[in-house]
Formats: structure tokens, C-alpha cells, sequence
């Protein structure tokens, strides 16, 4: 892999809305426009950004295309600062107007002020005696060093009118702290009952002073457990979706995408209980005019006693926001099922575990008619009728690459633009040969590429942010020696938004697989992998916080 170059495009106009000071320099211009409009809040409080997933910050004023390569580290927050390996920061960072919110998996999470100071930490409840067991795993199964608490591998969410940030751990235990103090507001202690049930991605949601979260298990290592522990069956775990009220915890409603009752004994080697997973990885949406909330979920871990596996996995499903029911339900991908051992692609070619791990993000068309729309593991990018579920467009953007998949989670919509990412598979019949990493712009409708933006074995497997007219990204592995040995650090990569063209690129040491976020001129990055493996794991987080030199 070649390391890419740092690359910046001078010269690109403001539109014709800003007013332009020729004689002035074009970093100076931006930051006073970031002051005039300062009154407008520019913070990012959950991990798609807003009640839809738009990963679009459109209060930013500050940063633009033309001087985000003058930006500079302003802090960094690690283990240097803290005292000790920090652990690996996985789930997207929450940014209000005075801190920062990022969860660890050592199991401790952090409030930092907006200076990079420690503003408060806690420490999660211990792991149940099957995590325990096991190692205290992350989502790969690995053994964490110096754990605090049960791992934090999912982002929170901040509530401001209960002055509450909410989060969850591995153990399925949720959070509601005081933002201040980090006091306990209220805990809801194993939500998910499943001993390797819990959060497991960016799968909160605040909306309308609610907090709905997504379930997800990490037994797709069913297969490894049990070499561990025997007596471990595969595979039980079924996903679900629950509304807390963010102020005191209390649940409202309880949506499983399989009845836990229903997963009997199967005698299919090497499954023994199912149907089993359809799990929610990714943020649930929310549109206020029609107090709807959207999901999407991942494929089965294990099949039905008849063999089959759910019409529930690898699916959209329109919920009502009030009660949970269901107002529509479309499946994308049948007869998905997978867990780790399993071979991808299967006998006929085929690629397994193609989950829905996008966002379903809310919009409308330039002709009015409201979407919903998403990426897929598959490498398709799913544009849905908001009301009927009713498919508007399947486009397939990408040939799934290997076992990470196609299109991956945290795509952007904005600018009445998609922005999606992922691995294109350079050899549709093998999950190990080469790909290329990218990054590509579609109408909204998802009928035309507008640009695309390609690194050879480039691995874009994180979450995607966009402010302004500036698009964000990390690469966990920045580049390699002459002899072809992936370097120790990792880049984030800023494209503008509208051409595709790369403007500035920074490179840290570590490893990344966390996406960035932006909130009143500062783009805030973390680090820290446990959760893939194959991308080289560092338990040494740090968050940093870059801005225009002062």
C-alpha cells in the first residue's frame, strides 16, 4: 500500500451567499464568519449528528475546504496526559458547546473539557461472569489490559434538557450521568439479559427527550467461544430496540426483531439453538413529522428448528415512535446466515453477514417525496419510500470486498448529495484478494455518481462526517514501507464535498477505526482498535482536537 500523499487545493470560492473581502485572506474570512454566525449551534450530540443520520453538521461556519489544511493539532488527550493507556475509543465521540463524551474499552468514560482537560471519568459495572470467562472480550474477543469495567464500544448521546449524557456497554447496561459531574442519574443494569448481549456500535438515538437503542450481540464469535468453552451453544442472542425516557430511564417500549421465546434447539451443525441475531448495529432514526423511528438490522447468527432463517434479518423496519409497533418492514437480503468459521463467500459464491449496518437516514427528494436510504454490507445503497417502505432505487456501488464488507456504516447525506464508503472487491469469488478503499458522492436519489475517490487496499471502514462543504473520514492504516509493511499510524483524510478532491490529509500514531466529528471549528479524532484485529489492535487512545492556528 503506498502512502498517500498530502494533498490541498487552494483557491476554491465561498458561494455566492458569503461576503468576500478580497483583500483579505480566505482562513481569516471563514473564521469571521464562524463568529458572525456563533450564535447557532454547531455541536454534534449523537453519533450520526441529528435525529436522521445525516453525519451532517450544517451549523459549522467555521472550517471550509479552502483552510482546512491549516489546521492544527490544539490538544491531544492520551495516555501521556491521563497517566495510563487510556484503552481503545471506538464509538463516536458526543461534542456539546463545554465537553466532549467518549467511552473506553477498558470500561471507563470520559468527559473532557473543551480545553482537553479531564473534566470527570466513570467506570462501568463489572462484566458478567460469562464476559468474565471469555477474557473481558472486545467485539473480536481479545483480552484487554487494565480494565476498569465492562468495554465501552458504542458512542452516547446528551440530552440538554435533562443535562444527561446516556450510553451503553457490552454487558447491555445503560447509563444516564449527570453532564456535569458524571453522578448517576439512573442505570438500567443489563437491559439486554444475553450474557454477550449489549451495544455494540452507534446505536443510540435521542429524539424528542427519548433515547432508543439498538441491541446487538458479539456472538458472531459464537464458534470461537466455544472453542474456549465448550458447553457454549450457538448461537441465542436476538436483537431489539427499547425507548428509555432520557430523564429517568423509564422504559417505554420494547420492539425484538425475533421473540427471545421463539429460539428452540436446531440440530444443524454447527448450530444448537436459533433462530437467533438480526441485530441492531447502527443508530435508529427519527422523523418528527410522523413520530417514526427506522432501523436496520444484520443478518441471523443462526437458523430456525425448520432450517430457514428470519424474513427479520437484513432488514428495514419502520417503527411507530410512540408504541413501537411496526408500520412497514422490507427485507433486502434473504437466507443470511453467518458467524464467524463459517466460509465467505459460501459454496455458490455468494457473500454471507451482509448486515444493514448504515443509519437510515431521512430526507426528501428535490420533488418532495420523503426517503429513507442506507447502505449495506452487500455493496448495495438502498433508497426507500419513508411512508410504504416501497424500494425508490437499489444501486449497487461496490462488489463486497471481504469479510468487512462493501458499503460500510456512517455514510453522510447533504448538500442534496449521498456520500457513501467502503471496500470495492477487485475479485467477486474470494474474501482475501485485493480491493480498493472508496469513498463516492451520489444523488440523492442514489441514480448518479457524481465523484468518486479511490486508495488501492485503502480500508475506509469508518464512520464519515461532513460540515460545510468539507468531507471527513479516517484510514486506519496510512500507508507502508518501501517493503510493503503497513506503517503504525493512521490518517484522516478531509475531501470537498462536492468535487471529490482531497484538500488536506493528517497522519497520528495508532490506529483509527472511530470516525471523526466537527463542532464549532474544531475537528475532534479518536483512536484505538480492538475491534477488527486485522487492522492491527492499540489499546493506546487518544482523543485530539484540531483548529486553525489562533
Amino acid at each position: 500500500m503506498k502512502k498517500l500523499p498530502l494533498l490541498a487545493v487552494a483557491g476554491i470560492a465561498l458561494s455566492s451567499a458569503c461576503e468576500v473581502e478580497p483583500s483579505t485572506p480566505l482562513d481569516v474570512q471563514a473564521a469571521r464568519l464562524g463568529e458572525k454566525h456563533a450564535g447557532k449551534s454547531a455541536t454534534w450530540p449523537m453519533a450520526g449528528h441529528d435525529p436522521q443520520g445525516s453525519h451532517f453538521n450544517k451549523a459549522e461556519r467555521t472550517i471550509h475546504s479552502f483552510n482546512v489544511s491549516k489546521l492544527v493539532v490544539k490538544w491531544t488527550f492520551d495516555g501521556t496526559s491521563y497517566g495510563r493507556p487510556l484503552g481503545a475509543l471506538h464509538g463516536t465521540p458526543v461534542v456539546t458547546e463545554d465537553a466532549l463524551y467518549v467511552g473506553s474499552n477498558s470500561g471507563r468514560f470520559f468527559a473532557l473539557n473543551l480545553d482537553g482537560t479531564l473534566r470527570w471519568e466513570f467506570v462501568t459495572r463489572p462484566p458478567n461472569p460469562l464476559l468474565a470467562e471469555i477474557g473481558k472480550p472486545s467485539p473480536v474477543g481479545g483480552v484487554i489490559p487494565d480494565i476498569a469495567g465492562t468495554p465501552i464500544v458504542g458512542g452516547a448521546v446528551y440530552d440538554k434538557e435533562a443535562n444527561a449524557v446516556v450510553f451503553g456497554d457490552l454487558d447491555g447496561n445503560i447509563y444516564g450521568l449527570d453532564a456535569d459531574t458524571g453522578a448517576e442519574l439512573w442505570v438500567k443494569e443489563q437491559l439486554d439479559a444475553h450474557p454477550l448481549g449489549g451495544i455494540v456500535g452507534n446505536s443510540l438515538l435521542l429524539a424528542n427527550g427519548k433515547v432508543v437503542i439498538g441491541f446487538a450481540a458479539i456472538e458472531d464469535n459464537a464458534l470461537l467461544i466455544k472453542q474456549a468453552i465448550p458447553s457454549y451453544q450457538c448461537c441465542s442472542h436476538t436483537g431489539f430496540v427499547v425507548s428509555l425516557d432520557a430523564k429517568t430511564g423509564h422504559e417505554d417500549w420494547r420492539f425484538e426483531t425475533i421473540k427471545a421465546a421463539d429460539v428452540k434447539p436446531v440440530a444443524i451443525a454447527p448450530f444448537e439453538l436459533g433462530p437467533s441475531g438480526a441485530d441492531i448495529w447502527a443508530q435508529p432514526t427519527y422523523d418528527a413529522e410522523t413520530e417514526t423511528i427506522y432501523i436496520g438490522t444484520g443478518q441471523n447468527y443462526s437458523p430456525g428448528p425448520d432450517g430457514k432463517a428470519t424474513d427479520s434479518s437484513d432488514s428495514f423496519f419502520a417503527l411507530d415512535a410512540k408504541t413501537g409497533a411496526v408500520k412497514w418492514h422490507r427485507q433486502v437480503t434473504a437466507n443470511d446466515i453467518w458467524v464467524r468459521g463459517i466460509p465467505t463467500p459460501g459454496e455458490d459464491g455468494r457473500f454471507l453477514d451482509q448486515d444493514l449496518g448504515d443509519a437510515p437516514k431521512i430526507y426528501r427528494l428535490w420533488y418532495g417525496r420523503k426517503v429513507i436510504s442506507a447502505g449495506q454490507k452487500s455493496g448495495a445503497l438502498w433508497v426507500l419510500d419513508a411512508a410504504t417502505g416501497e424500494v425508490v432505487r437499489q444501486t449497487q456501488v461496490v462488489q463486497q470486498a471481504n469479510q468487512l464488507g462493501g458499503l460500510q456504516n456512517g455514510g453522510a447525506q447533504g448538500r442534496g448529495k449521498l456520500f457513501v464508503h467502503g471496500l470495492n472487491g477487485l475479485d467477486p469469488t474470494t474474501d482475501t484478494g485485493p480491493f480498493v478503499g472508496t469513498v463516492k458522492a451520489y444523488t440523492d436519489d442514489g441514480l448518479f455518481q457524481l465523484w468518486t475517490f479511490d486508495v488501492p487496499m485503502g480500508v475506509f471502514v469508518a464512520p464519515l462526517a461532513l460540515a460545510k462543504d468539507v468531507l471527513y473520514f479516517t484510514s486506519p492504516i496510512s500507508g507502508a514501507d518501501d517493503a510493503g509493511v503497513p506503517l503504525p499510524t493512521f490518517s484522516l483524510i478531509a475531501l470537498q464535498a462536492d468535487l471529490g478532491i482531497p484538500v488536506a490529509q493528517f497522519t497520528f500514531p495508532g490506529r483509527a477505526i472511530s470516525g471523526p466529528v466537527v463542532s464549532e471549528g474544531r475537528v475532534y479524532v479518536i483512536s484505538g482498535n480492538r475491534a477488527v484485529a486485522e487492522l492491527g489492535e492499540s489499546d493506546d487512545g487518544a482523543v485530539r482536537a484540531l483548529g486553525l492556528p489562533d
